[in-house]
């Protein structure tokens, strides 16, 4: 599934749910931090703030080299591709 798609097939409403009411019902009704992806990641800025609002980052991708050695630095263990994200499976990804 290429990226486009895959914002396709969000539900309806998905853009118009509001960051702490989405957080509080997944973690409420799961017991579980909900999961984000990080594309376009950089070195990192926005995943920081998702993982200090209490996200778990499953992985996260740029074609930029550099940026994502400096993700690597700052994310120790993280789930990262250098590639444009045409060229990722988000059916594997997300399975």
């Amino acid at each position: 599934m290429r990226a486009t798609e895959l914002v396709r097939s969000l539900p309806p409403r998905y853009d118009r749910i509001q960051h702490v009411g989405a957080y509080h019902a997944v973690y409420h009704l799961t017991g579980k931090m909900p999961k984000a992806i990080s594309l376009f990641a950089g070195a990192g800025g926005c995943s920081l703030g998702f993982k200090q609002a209490g996200y778990d980052i499953v992985f996260a991708t740029d074609f930029d080299k550099s940026a994502m050695q400096t993700y690597a630095l700052n994310f120790a263990g993280a789930n990262i591709a250098c590639k444009d994200i045409n060229e990722l499976d988000f059916d594997k990804l997300l399975s």
